[in-house]
């Protein structure tokens, strides 16, 4: 389940078992402006990638979304369930993904 922050960053309390994430948009300090989103929502590695980009550095780790993550792991990634897609409507394997 995920949960959309509104507001000021600096009095966002995440708690301690969800991972904050935001979406692709340039981060803002304020939620919301340019279409900058964030949400808390449980960790998951499949759909998560770990954020570099200095956003809230007070509320810790925080995640973006692999869809539209730059870093070359996510790319990698992405392609690589591309192919598999690919391979298993060929019937040359099948993936449970």
């Amino acid at each position: 389940m995920q949960r959309y922050l509104f507001g000021n960053v600096a009095k966002l309390q995440v708690p301690v078992s969800m991972a904050l994430v935001h979406n692709h948009v340039r981060p803002s300090r304020r939620l919301g402006t340019r279409g900058f989103r964030a949400w808390v929502q449980e960790p998951d590695r499949l759909t998560l990638c770990v954020c570099e980009c200095g956003w809230a550095p007070e509320l810790g780790q925080h995640f973006r979304t692999r869809a539209r993550c730059p870093c070359e792991i996510c790319r990698v990634v992405r392609r690589v369930r591309a192919l598999l897609r690919r391979n298993a409507a060929l019937g040359e394997w099948s993936v449970s993904a």
